[in-house]
């Protein structure tokens, strides 16, 4: 456990200064200036948008420069405008190398890591899962029901409690204060931590290579509709925030969603079982319902991933998702009305499009009326 050390005009930020991460193996062998990345990387977001200092004692020096890369970066990006501090990262940096020769696939069940699973299973990868990074620790039945999922694969549990670090202020700071908009931050501190809670485990597993599942084509990166989209600065910045000889990098690039599922995860149905994918990250709204299901089946995330099983024939039944025929007449008012971001909208629904035959021949209890309408559905 670290204790952090907040100055006193910053402690209303916070829940707890405790900080702690646990593995399934015995970290006390791996050197301080690894086991002190996955605090720093709990707040680093926070003190390059106030523009505060950070003593860390012991840090890795590959770590230390891939971060002072990566804000240079941020920096040039329009919606951090006004992150203009700067932030000094103060330790005894040390350079470490470890020879690590296997490799490791971040892995939380949704569409892109179960298509990394599959594409790299012959490599057979250590899957890394955290518990506490995106869903609260305190859901014991849910988290109960993820480790009974996945407890015959090769796969190892981190646990932290960065999801309960901070306070509503936090946000409300990078909103109102650094002028931040509070998804951006949000999506870049996701992407730090999960990475930067890894380092110590890369040491007692003798991992190498990190591999993390793209969410958007490389294709795609400088597409001029959202060039500054989270997901695709997180692609860039996330290769720099490594440590050692360890080399941390995206897979699947070349895939969108619906060619990941037509391409990499249908054929693999072929000869296993339909793999349940758990990729909703607003479940916790239904209430006690969260712990007997893994989707709530009504964001714009489930209905994107269900109209992308959908059109290329595969049940979104079987993969963990209650549809029904009134789940398509929703999913089709609610694109209609541009209930969600109406640019990510057309961005995903037309690579559906895309990929509709001409003839559609499987109906998932609705799913093929629906997209039908898709098909003559014509975007803004």
């Amino acid at each position: 456990m670290n204790r952090l050390q907040i100055p006193p005009a910053l402690k209303k930020y916070f829940k707890t200064l405790n900080f702690y991460v646990e593995y399934e193996k015995d970290v006390s062998g791996v050197p301080e200036s690894i086991l002190n990345i996955p605090a720093l990387s709990s707040i680093i977001h926070f003190a390059w948008a106030i523009g505060y200092d950070i003593s860390i004692g012991k840090i890795d020096k590959d770590y230390v420069d891939g971060a002072e890369k990566a804000l240079g970066f941020l920096r040039d990006h329009p919606v951090f405008s006004k992150m203009t501090y700067p932030t000094n990262i103060y330790g005894t940096t040390v350079e470490n190398s470890f020879g690590g020769k296997k490799n490791g696939l971040l892995f939380s069940g949704g569409v892109d890591s179960t298509a990394s699973y599959i594409a790299h299973r012959h490599e057979n990868p250590q899957l890394i899962t955290i518990r506490g990074i995106d869903m609260p620790l305190s859901w014991g039945a849910y988290w109960n029901r993820v480790i009974n999922l996945y407890k015959m694969m090769n796969i190892t549990t981190i646990v932290t409690n960065t999801e309960e670090i901070y306070t509503q202020l936090h946000w409300h700071y990078f909103t109102v204060r650094a002028r931040v908009v509070e998804g951006y931050m949000a999506g870049y501190s996701f992407s730090i931590n999960r990475l930067g809670v890894c380092a110590p485990l890369t040491v007692t597993e003798g991992i190498g290579d990190l591999m993390m599942s793209s969410t958007y084509p490389s294709r795609e990166y400088g597409d001029s509709r959202f060039p500054w989209s989270k997901d695709r600065i997180n692609a860039i910045i996330d290769e720099w925030l490594s440590w050692a000889d360890v080399h941390v990098h995206d897979v699947e690039r070349e895939y969108s969603t619906t060619e990941k599922i037509k391409d990499l995860i249908k054929p693999y149905l072929e000869n296993h079982d339909t793999p349940l994918i758990r990729s909703c990250g607003h479940v916790g709204f239904l209430g006690p319902q969260k712990d007997k299901v893994f989707n709530c089946t009504r964001c714009d995330k489930c209905q994107r991933v269900i109209g992308s099983l959908a059109v290329s024939g595969i049940d979104p039944r079987t993969c963990g998702f209650n549809t029904t025929e009134e789940t398509y007449r929703t999913m089709a008012y609610e694109l209609e009305n541009n209930i969600w971001n109406p640019i990510y909208a057309k961005y995903h629904w037309s690579e559906v499009k895309r990929h509709l035959p001409a003839v559609i021949e499987d109906d998932f209890g609705g799913s093929r009326e629906f997209l039908e309408w898709l098909r003559d559905y014509e975007f803004d």
